[in-house]
């Protein structure tokens, strides 16, 4: 079977989607070829090459996977990855014209294809909501690169010094768009933060092009916005935090808070969508929409070193059992049961 990876995903800005598609599309190694656009090939570019120009360079015989939830109609030899169905149940988060291209594409796409995978039982619920058959979607967890793991104390104080930033402070990861849940995790920020005097909050993220904005003007005092950062930079912003949150109204899996548990941190995190089975019982779980309970988990947390040391334990036992290796074989195991 030759398997060819639809590499529109290549050189976009480094987000959830992408990183599993990188991820995967590595530890694949040579059993994968990579298709990437000649050129840049963003938003609409993206679309037509994905569209019109990627079929043509596909042998009749290969087997296409397409990792980041889109793919060309006119291949049935596909794979396809769904990460959540967000623009299909929550237009309103996205612009209208992104909104609408996925609405249109996604079902017609997992119809066409001849197989799904969703990257948590979460996500394979909402497509069989859809209405795709169960035996057509499989289950593939993603995993967390073992560069993401615990730095020395040096290490973190300097990315601290680095950032001009305090020496404890929770940390967010994440783009800055409505479902990531921020302004409520700022509001919750402002009425805890006056409890613990020199501790900060850092979110880490840029403004998405597909997404609506969120009210900047709801940023709170103590709360610094980096914009987007190196991988390196990350890594290191991940093992420097005492607390890492992960507020979201909706997710697919929550691979973030599996990368901060990697690199030792204890997490607060919400119970929707796949996140609760990305974290498993390693971390904290509330209720995205349950203001207070946010502010006492944040509260709870930077109080409690116990907690903090428990939770930072299983953490890693959490991380060290989601690879990237094992994702790649759950995923050549679809690939093999349907491209042969």
């Amino acid at each position: 079977m030759d398997l060819f990876v639809n590499g529109r995903f290549k050189g976009r800005r480094m987000t959830g989607v992408e990183r599993y598609a990188t991820e995967s599309t590595r530890a694949l190694g040579n059993r994968a070829h990579l298709l990437t656009p000649r050129t840049k090939a963003h938003g609409l570019a993206g679309h037509l090459w994905e569209q019109f120009v990627l079929p043509q360079r596909l042998p009749h015989d290969g087997l296409l996977w397409s990792p980041a939830n889109s793919g060309p109609l006119r291949v049935e030899r596909q794979v396809v990855t769904v990460h959540d169905l967000a623009p299909l149940e929550h237009p309103a988060w996205y612009r209208s014209l992104f909104a609408a291209w996925y609405r249109w594409l996604i079902p017609r796409l997992v119809d066409r294809v001849r197989a799904v995978v969703a990257v948590s039982e979460f996500t394979r619920g909402r497509l069989l909501a859809l209405g795709v058959p169960a035996e057509k979607v499989t289950v593939v967890r993603p995993g967390v690169s073992s560069r993401f793991s615990p730095v020395s104390e040096e290490e973190r104080r300097q990315v601290r010094r680095r950032y001009r930033l305090p020496d404890r402070f929770v940390l967010s990861v994440g783009t800055l768009e409505p479902r990531k849940n921020l302004v409520l995790l700022w509001r919750a920020w402002r009425r805890v933060s006056p409890s613990f005097p020199g501790v900060g909050m850092v979110c880490v993220g840029g403004r998405g092009a597909a997404f609506r904005g969120i009210d900047a003007g709801a940023i709170s005092a103590g709360v610094t916005l980096l914009g987007e950062v190196s991988d390196e930079d990350l890594v290191l912003l991940y093992a420097a935090a005492d607390v890492f949150a992960l507020v979201s109204l909706y997710e697919g899996f929550g691979l973030t808070a599996l990368e901060a548990m990697a690199c030792g941190v204890p997490c607060l995190v919400t119970r929707a969508g796949g996140i609760p089975e990305a974290v498993g019982d390693a971390a904290l779980l509330i209720d995205p929409t349950d203001e207070p309970g946010i502010e006492a988990g944040l509260a709870r947390l930077l109080s409690d070193e116990a907690m903090r040391s428990t939770l930072r334990g299983k953490g890693l036992d959490r991380a060290r059992s989601l690879r990237w290796e094992e994702t790649a074989d759950g995923l050549w195991d679809v690939f093999h049961r349907v491209g042969g």
